[in-house]
């Protein structure tokens, strides 16, 4: 009995870590409205992209590996997230990686997690690209 409610609630801790946080755009309204485009269309990118671009929205997900199936789950979103709203791409960046607080244990088992952020991007030429006011 003890030990499935420990898996009951290690499930429910990672299944929770799982959620994303909603979007935040950015740059909505730089490029209009864009046509949906095909999942294959849409570039997955790590680290900052050479070319220039405007971010349409980020998300963040804590998921338990940043190569496990909550991370391809998320992964696999953002891209069809990508291509519904017309974006070129998304980049992806690994933020924090905790490997579990002694104080965090359940059961024995510490859970490590792993922050993910995604940027929902679009390509725009040099002079598309917005300036920060205010700036010298």
């Amino acid at each position: 009995m003890h030990r499935s409610l420990v898996r009951c609630l290690l499930a429910c801790l990672l299944a929770a870590a799982c959620a994303t946080a909603p979007p935040a755009p950015l740059e909505p309204d730089l490029m209009g409205p864009r046509p949906p485009r095909s999942i294959d269309e849409i570039e997955l990118i790590e680290g900052d992209p050479e070319r220039p671009y405007a971010v349409l929205g980020v998300w963040e997900a804590v998921v338990e590996s940043a190569y496990g199936k909550d991370a391809n789950d998320f992964r696999d979103r953002m891209v069809a997230q990508a291509a519904q709203l017309g974006a070129d791409g998304v980049v992806f960046a690994v933020v924090e990686e905790d490997a579990g607080d002694a104080d965090a244990t359940l059961g024995g088992l510490q859970a490590a997690e792993t922050k993910v952020l995604a940027a929902i991007i679009v390509w725009v030429e040099r002079q598309q690209v917005p300036t920060t006011r205010g700036v010298a």
